[in-house]
């Protein structure tokens, strides 16, 4: 009996274990897969955060990438206030540098555009971007930006770039031309692989390739028409002056001596200073007859018989257009860009 009774609790254990098993091993096969899964899952998400994580450290400590595009940056200067006495600044003392050196007002005009038509329309990369100067590094105008950007930027933000558009379009208004929209805020853009080849608007004499970089910047042949007209009617203003300053030489060595008192009340010349003798348009009209420089252009030619850019209106339109090419706006306010 005894034998029988073992035999008998002996087959009961085995039918319990078997019974244990196939119910447990299943959930136990379950539970181990689920943590396996588990453990695949967080070391692919590992393996691929690896590569992020390393990218953005790398981003980190690495420097900040050149930019091709010029961006405009509307918090650059701080609030209105300050950007309205660093604009007043910088036309003070352009305006006060060109009453001295007329040469210098017509340099400056065509620095700022210049600069500005290194961007490339088709690209979308470069503009004024304050590299022109290096194309011209001995020039007056150069070296005058970049002195003046550089005793600014003891006690202001102001970027080269900024200078050189405020200095074209205060040269416009000394010589007679009216208030031109600067928008301030520059910064990049020096790194455009693609930027346009602007020597030939620094030239003396503006021709058809002249005529081209505008077109290749986005503008048209008005803008370049009017412009041509406006820095022709600028050089025959400081002619003028210097025929005048020549005579007025002889008369002094004759012992006469004249005096004109200053009389000019309110607007740019109360605020910041006398101007020059307003130019005409005697160059346009010659250049077009003559057919002369951008003018020999049949298109170019028949716009420039129809303008005048005595009144300055066609000028400040088309300087505007040609310094505010290729924005790309970056933080702040768009509308508290506009230097005014």
């Amino acid at each position: 009996m005894m034998n029988l009774a073992l035999i008998i609790l002996f087959v009961l254990v085995l039918a319990f274990v078997d019974s244990f098993t196939t119910t447990t091993y299943p959930l136990r096969r379950a539970v181990v897969h689920c943590r396996t899964t588990a453990l695949r899952s967080t070391s692919r998400r590992s393996f691929l955060a690896a590569p992020v994580a390393i990218a953005g450290a790398s981003i980190l400590l690495s420097p900040s990438p050149a930019h091709a595009i010029v961006y405009y940056d509307p918090m650059l200067y701080g609030d209105a206030e300050l950007k309205v006495a660093v604009i007043n600044r910088v036309r003070q003392k352009v305006r006060d540098a060109i009453t001295k050196d007329p040469q210098l007002g017509v340099e400056l005009f065509t620095l700022g555009i210049a600069d500005s038509l290194k961007f490339n329309a088709a690209t979308q990369e470069g503009g004024g971007d304050g590299s022109v100067t290096k194309l011209s590094a001995s020039s007056p105008s150069s070296k005058f930006v970049l002195n003046l950007a550089s005793s600014l930027k003891k006690s202001t933000q102001i970027t080269l770039p900024d200078v050189i558009a405020l200095a074209s379009a205060e040269a416009y208004e000394t010589f007679g031309g009216l208030r031109v929209r600067v928008q301030i805020g520059r910064v990049g853009g020096d790194k455009a692989a693609t930027a346009q080849n602007v020597q030939s608007v620094l030239q003396n004499e503006w021709d058809a390739e002249v005529t081209s970089t505008f077109e290749n910047a986005g503008l048209s042949k008005r803008d370049v028409a009017a412009l041509d007209a406006v820095r022709g009617g600028m050089i025959e203003v400081v002619k003028n002056m210097q025929i005048a300053k020549e005579d007025e030489a002889y008369v002094n060595e004759m012992g006469e001596t004249d005096f004109v008192p200053n009389t000019s009340f309110g607007g740019a010349a109360q605020i910041y200073g006398k101007g020059l003798t307003p130019f005409d348009d005697k160059y346009l009209k010659a250049a077009v007859k003559g057919k002369r420089g951008v003018f020999a252009d049949e298109q170019v030619r028949a716009v420039g018989e129809k303008m005048s850019v005595k009144n300055g209106k066609d000028g400040a339109i088309a300087l505007e257009r040609a310094l505010g090419v290729g924005k790309v706006y970056t933080g702040g306010k768009v509308g508290d860009l506009t230097g005014q």
